[in-house]
């Protein structure tokens, strides 16, 4: 469900013009969301914007190492026109100022996760994705992680220039601008993908990696298939959807119940009861929407909840755990580490957050 990071209009970048727009700074349109979402007692002031310009890109002294590795093709490194960008990474532990909020004009995103839960989210709308999750950014829109952080996680993606006229090399006209219809006429971003899909990234990224005699022909052959698992994937989902919208409807609502029920959330049982969905149901919906089970969401809701609480407050270590209905701060510390690769205390430090206790 929607839910806006707290410092999600902290950070310029300059305007974009639309087509037949006056160019609309992407400032001011994260200022707008953000003050459009919260109550009114606490939305910030667009100016505290112009206060948060000088937020640390990561990127620009990354280097692969210390559980970190990364590969991105793009310009002269990618063996197709079409393919504006294709990268994979895997990092063990998660990395501040990775993940700010951006727009890519008239390309078209994909993500798949092969390992890890982190956490986006675009325009309004936030995700939450698991192990075999594809997400699809359409074009123009904003995105970015929550809080600015990428998360431990494995995962692959790529840009796509499939604005309408423009053609992909090797297939009709039509059967490309059904495909462009397929990736952004769905009101969906999330969708369950699988081992094939793993596969077709693993071996375009391969052929990028190590380019050899016919490799554009390969790598426009796996592109290909891969687009086509994509597609399927989401149309898999919509038919899922119009099968099951009383237990989908039950899954936001169980969400709902949990969000607002974090230090003591009601069980599978309950919510069961209270819904009117038997357990597995609500059990294999839950981890379809979400791509974790109740529990692991409930945990993971935690974990942001106190990576906001480290960033913004000066509660301690043991303070957080026991306010999140953690039995113990060693479990808590345990989880965070678990979770993001850090303990606690090295979160907040990595963060430039004075350390408590």
């Amino acid at each position: 469900m929607p839910l806006m990071p707290a410092d999600f209009v902290a950070f310029q970048y300059a305007g974009e013009r639309t087509p037949g727009r006056a160019p609309v700074p992407l400032r001011r349109r994260l200022a707008d969301m953000y003050n459009n979402r919260m109550p009114t007692s606490k939305r910030l002031k667009t100016g505290i914007v112009e206060g948060f310009t000088d937020k640390e890109d990561a990127w620009k002294t990354f280097v692969d190492g210390h559980g970190r590795q990364h590969l991105t093709f793009a310009g002269k490194g990618r063996l197709l026109p079409e393919l504006h960008l294709l990268g994979w990474l895997k990092f063990r532990q998660a990395m501040a100022n990775a993940l700010w909020p951006s727009q890519h004009h008239g390309l078209c995103e994909i993500h798949y996760i092969v390992h890890g839960k982190p956490r986006w989210w675009v325009e309004q709308q936030e995700y939450l994705l698991g192990p075999g999750m594809i997400l699809v950014v359409r074009p123009n829109e904003l995105h970015g992680g929550l809080h600015g952080v990428l998360d431990p996680c494995e995962h692959y993606w790529m840009q796509l220039d499939l604005r309408k006229g423009r053609n992909l090399p090797g297939l009709s006209v039509r059967l490309a601008r059904e495909m462009s219809a397929c990736l952004e006429g769905r009101s969906s971003r999330l969708f369950a993908g699988g081992e094939p899909v793993r596969d077709a990234f693993e071996r375009l990224v391969e052929e990028h990696r190590s380019p050899g005699r016919f490799s554009l022909a390969s790598a426009r052959g796996i592109l290909h298939e891969l687009l086509v698992l994509v597609c399927r994937a989401m149309s898999l989902e919509d038919s899922g959807q119009q099968a099951s919208t009383r237990s989908e409807q039950g899954v936001w609502e169980a969400i709902e119940k949990i969000r607002d029920n974090l230090v003591n959330p009601p069980s599978v049982a309950q919510l069961s009861a209270l819904l009117g969905i038997s357990e597995p149901t609500l059990r294999s919906q839950f981890r379809r929407k979400t791509g974790l089970t109740p529990l692991e969401f409930v945990t993971s809701l935690r974990i942001e909840k106190a990576k906001m609480m480290l960033r913004d407050t000066n509660m301690g270590v043991t303070q957080i755990a026991s306010h999140l209905g953690f039995s113990t701060s060693q479990y808590f510390a345990t989880v965070f580490l678990k979770t993001t690769g850090q303990t606690p205390r090295e979160y907040r430090k990595a963060i430039g957050v004075p350390l408590a206790e």
